[in-house]
């Protein structure tokens, strides 16, 4: 049951239009809008102290997200791409309430210590047509569809309590769910999917790099130093380091 204590209000929320997401924006939801709400300090307190700190891809996602369902509405009804732009709307509101924050960066190059401010919209996502994409394997096509959060939170507890998620990343399993026929032919789908060869390991993993991935692309910065473009994953290091960025965010308003 959720702590209500740990709930910011949602007056004090953000309302995002669900086409502004990057499934969202093809009017596949029955709402127009979900409400993001930053966390509290209880939350705050809470998210970061029991975080699991270098578990597996499957329990930190887990986390995340039973954390994130709780400030993010209808997160359960969002698809896979959706649910990574709720977690960078859900840690950039809890960071600052007008979405900007500073990050900062090593350069590849000179090694210079930068620092850039981000503003959500400054972020650029991909963006789908469809829920729906194909898979080519062994020459025949399949169907598949992002899960969403219900099926995803339903069925990756039961792969982590089977062990099957020691035999295959987050990603892959993410994308033997999205197969339409995984409820029917679960076992089939899956060594089907683990045991390609040939042309079908090259088809696998364009399909993982366009679909299943989080679609938050990468910004191109100039060092301040020496001037070099480096390649900044924003996604990727407020995932794995909101603390980090919370707190030198605090530090760079009060400076």
């Amino acid at each position: 049951m959720v702590n209500e204590r740990n709930i910011s209000p949602k007056a004090i929320g953000v309302p995002v239009l669900v086409k502004t997401f990057p499934v969202g924006n093809a009017n596949v939801y029955p709402f127009e809008e979900i409400v993001v709400r930053p966390l509290n300090f209880i939350g705050f307190i809470n998210y970061v102290r029991n975080y699991p700190s270098n578990s597996d891809q499957y329990t930190s996602f887990l986390y995340t997200y039973n954390v994130a369902a709780q400030y993010v509405d209808n997160m359960d009804d969002l698809y896979l791409p959706d649910i990574y732009y709720a977690f960078y709307l859900f840690w950039g509101i809890s960071i600052n309430d007008n979405l900007t924050f500073n990050v900062g960066y090593t350069c590849d190059v000179c090694g210079h210590k930068n620092s850039a401010s981000v503003s959500m919209v400054d972020v650029s996502f991909k963006y789908y047509e469809s829920p729906m994409f194909e898979v080519t394997l062994g020459g025949r096509t399949y169907q598949c569809k992002f899960p969403t959060g219900r099926k995803i939170r339903e069925h990756i507890p039961k792969l982590i309590a089977s062990g099957k998620s020691k035999k295959m990343d987050f990603d892959i399993a993410l994308l033997i769910l999205s197969f339409i026929d995984f409820e029917r032919r679960a076992f089939e789908i899956e060594q089907m999917v683990l045991n390609a060869t040939h042309d079908d390991i090259v088809s696998l993993l364009t399909v993982l790099s366009d679909y299943i991935l989080p679609p938050a692309k990468e910004a191109n910065l100039s060092c301040e130093k020496c001037g070099h473009i480096n390649s900044v994953n924003y996604y990727g290091r407020i995932a794995n380091d909101f603390f980090r960025i919370f707190m030198e965010n605090r530090r760079f308003v009060t400076n």
